[in-house]
């Protein structure tokens, strides 16, 4: 359900009951004063929305959970129940997919720099696709390979020549640690040939948080001729197809949701045009984290002062960006926030949330409208789901820990609780 208040703050996906945000049938401020603060709120219903947005819009795609964005065991075991594959990038990401339940034949492995120990881990664990992100971890993989004497399938990372525009943070077409450079990768797989590589498919990542369209459907054409022209050269049989993923959400107010349905019906067309039927066409795959887990969590906090200091009014509260880093970071866009009790009520000025570190840089909203924020009130985040819990320094300053509560099955469920300092 997609609701908004009346100052046109958008509450993507939540509902409300007058005045109050809900999950289910109970108010966040009282799941606020239930679990404590601060507090992750997640709701499954919005992550299984998202996962059948992609499968309906994306027919025959295999779809790959990018465990980075958020690696709670509970969020990767709701994936992997939807029969997801997963997208891993170290060896504690290997044991959180095995823990949630993925098959091994569907979690891929990326990302640079994989030391030889975990390589072997990923092979031992038999993990369908390893992405090689250089000829340094082709020598290495080749090594393990002809110790084993086991074929390993190998999925090429390419760094592509075609540089994505309108893109929150590029990956390709730029210098970049990720991947082969698209005109090094003929040379590289012709002149490291083995009995015991063999190449399946190519991966290759345009960008992070795309809203743009059309931007995405360039993309996806431009990778699969690609794939297809590089395979005809290396001379292989091209099994699959990786596109990455990178569609964005809207984090505040000014930007406008990706139409999956449109975007799925180009693309699906696009792609049916590069490989017809009646031809050898590859599976093809894509990997998501940030649109699938994002908007199903909100950020609580409670205010604990409310200070006016030379033209500008900070709302001081008990989580900061040592529990919630995003907002913080010099990349991100701000995210959209409202008192969980006070929807309707006209806004009293712009104020600046700020946390309980002893640093300037911990700020939450910038000049956000709230409508009277007052000590003990509680104030929620939006869009809080991916690159949140983990990618923050939860110990810092020692102060307490954000618990972790999923709205499943009716109920709500304690997936993490808090640290120890």
């Amino acid at each position: 359900m997609i609701t908004s208040d009346p100052r046109g703050t958008r509450l993507l996906n939540w509902k409300s009951n007058g005045n109050d945000l809900v999950i289910g049938e109970k108010t966040v401020a009282a799941l606020a004063r239930r679990f404590g603060t601060p507090l992750y709120l997640y709701d499954s219903n919005i992550i299984l929305d998202r996962i059948k947005r992609i499968q309906i819009g994306f027919p025959g795609f295999r779809l790959l959970y990018s465990i980075k964005s958020n690696p709670n065991i509970a969020i990767a075991s709701l994936m992997a129940k939807s029969g997801l594959g997963a997208e891993i990038a170290s060896e504690g990401e290997l044991k959180v997919a095995k823990r949630a339940g993925f098959s091994a034949q569907e979690i891929a492995v990326a990302g640079p720099g994989k030391r030889q120990e975990d390589l072997k881990a990923y092979i031992n664990a038999g993990v369908g696709m390893v992405h090689l992100e250089s000829q340094r971890e082709l020598e290495l993989i080749n090594g393990i390979a002809e110790k084993s004497k086991t074929n390993l399938p190998i999925v090429v990372r390419v760094n592509a020549a075609y540089a994505l525009q309108d893109v929150h943070e590029r990956m390709g077409g730029v210098s970049s640690q990720f991947g082969i450079p698209e005109e090094d990768v003929v040379n590289i797989m012709i002149s490291n040939r083995s009995k015991y590589i063999d190449y399946i498919g190519f991966h290759s990542y345009g960008g992070s948080q795309v809203l743009n369209q059309s931007v995405l459907l360039q993309h996806f054409k431009y990778v699969a001729n690609m794939s297809k022209r590089i395979a005809a050269e290396v001379d292989f049989d091209l099994q699959l197809i990786n596109f990455g993923g990178g569609f964005g959400i809207p984090y505040h107010t000014g930007q406008q949701p990706i139409d999956i349905k449109i975007l799925g019906k180009e693309i699906v067309a696009a792609l049916g045009e590069i490989f017809p039927s009646g031809t050898n066409k590859p599976t093809f795959y894509i990997e998501l984290g940030r649109y699938l887990v994002a908007e199903s969590t909100l950020f609580v906090v409670e205010i604990l002062d409310v200070k006016a200091c030379r033209g500008t009014t900070f709302v001081i509260t008990d989580g900061g960006i040592n529990n919630f880093a995003r907002p913080a970071m010099p990349w991100a866009t701000q995210h959209s926030c409202v008192l969980v009790s006070k929807l309707s009520n006209s806004p009293t000025g712009k104020y600046k949330v700020v946390g309980p570190l002893c640093q300037p840089s911990d700020v939450l909203c910038e000049r956000v409208e709230l409508a009277d924020p007052q000590p003990g009130d509680f104030l929620a985040i939006f869009n809080a789901g991916a690159y949140g819990y983990t990618l923050s320094p939860q110990l810092y300053h020692s102060k307490p820990t954000p618990r972790e509560v999923l709205y499943q099955d009716g109920d709500f469920h304690i997936i993490r609780e808090r640290l120890e300092p």
